[in-house]
């Protein structure tokens, strides 16, 4: 047992290391080299250490992970059945990755787990103040940087969306990961974490074709995969007996309410199903729609349009949600649509076609796209 001040100081030297070899230097050999070297001694010292009994609960515990994550993968590799599939990571390792750094790469992740579970049994061992919360947090942002280096991410911080987009499709889903292999080294040892790995992130090597899925739903399935294996394990293996059957039966409800209100806002906002919902962002229907308002469109599918109805179409490669105002006939008589926004005192000035129509609006949600609004301005 090392003390947790010297824990944060090896820490903080080896973020340091990592932030100037990638964000400064733009090299990964020698933050792979280091790691590589430092955790292979530490992976044979805890493989030799290492010699617990695998007990039942453990065996739920591996279970719940690799169940989860073989559920998850499936559930993203099914989306590959609809959208199509894509052999752009089996092409770039064999083009410009030389098998001697995939191997490299998958030994990262293997020392890595392994100086996890070291530092988390020394954690173990020590009182739980502020000095070990402050010991997990710069290992955590350790463990990002070194995935930024293993998936081959890219940011140049040149602008603000950039900045944003790797936070969200990265650090936040990553950030959760490392989270729950923490609990998880910490409270049943390191084999689960193995497990995990081995599944969501070594399997990239190995399998020669991804799914096409959009970002936003491969993000959420993996940032609310450790959240919801965390709750698994604490129902399975965890259960408080003081807590009276109501109590549980109330948590369940909650949960279950929770993550049907998650899986709806995905199914939204995603705009990869019949319903979408978008944020309004302009002031030109306000009085009906106002600025900072979500209104949910259904998919248009060639049905007969009115006058009065409200679309939603692409104009410039933008979402419009606009009235139709007249009808025209265009090209043969194809029936195409002048619009106007309520609040605006011309019509637009531009014919929108049956192609350029997205969707037909059917329910307004107020206030609720403020957030998305301001942070789409401030990009």
């Amino acid at each position: 047992m090392i003390k947790i001040e010297f824990q944060v100081i090896l820490e903080c030297l080896l973020f340091i290391l990592l932030f100037f070899s990638v964000f400064v230097l733009r090299s990964f050999n020698l933050v792979t080299v280091f790691i590589s070297v430092l955790g292979f001694f530490i992976l044979i010292a805890t493989l030799i250490h290492y010699k617990k009994p695998i007990k039942q609960r453990d065996k739920i515990l591996y279970y719940i992970i690799v169940g989860g994550s073989l559920l998850s993968q499936g559930i993203l590799y099914l989306f590959g059945l609809f959208n199509g599939f894509s052999n752009n990571y089996s092409v770039f390792y064999k083009n410009y990755l030389p098998k001697l750094s995939i191997i490299m790469f998958i030994g990262l992740i293997l020392v890595v787990e392994a100086i996890r579970y070291l530092l988390m049994s020394n954690l173990k061992n020590q009182k739980k103040d502020f000095k070990s919360i402050i010991a997990r947090i710069i290992m955590i942002l350790n463990y990002i940087i070194i995935d930024y280096i293993i998936t081959g991410q890219s940011c140049n911080f040149k602008s603000n969306y950039e900045i944003f987009n790797l936070l969200m499709i990265f650090v936040i889903p990553t950030a959760t990961k490392h989270i729950f292999l923490d609990y998880v080294s910490y409270k049943y040892g390191h084999i689960g974490t193995y497990w995990y790995r081995l599944i969501m992130d070594m399997y990239i090597y190995v399998v020669p074709f991804t799914p096409k899925v959009n970002p936003l739903i491969e993000t959420v399935f993996i940032a609310a995969l450790p959240y919801l294996m965390y709750i698994a394990i604490e129902s399975i293996l965890n259960k408080n007996k003081k807590e009276t059957r109501r109590d549980r039966r109330n948590k369940k409800r909650v949960s279950l309410i929770s993550l049907t209100i998650f899986v709806i806002l995905v199914y939204l906002v995603s705009c990869q199903f019949t319903y979408c919902m978008i944020a309004i962002g302009s002031e030109s229907m306000t009085g009906t729609i106002n600025k900072g308002d979500a209104v949910i469109y259904k998919r248009y599918n060639k049905e007969k349009l009115e006058v009065g109805d409200i679309i939603a179409f692409r104009h410039n490669n933008v979402v419009v949600v606009h009235r139709i105002h007249s009808k025209v006939n265009t090209h043969g008589d194809t029936e195409a649509y002048i619009t106007k926004g309520d609040a605006n005192k011309s019509e637009d000035n531009w014919i929108v076609t049956k192609e350029n129509i997205v969707g037909v609006v059917k329910v307004r949600v107020m206030l609720i796209a403020w957030p998305s609004v301001l942070l789409n301005e401030w990009l």
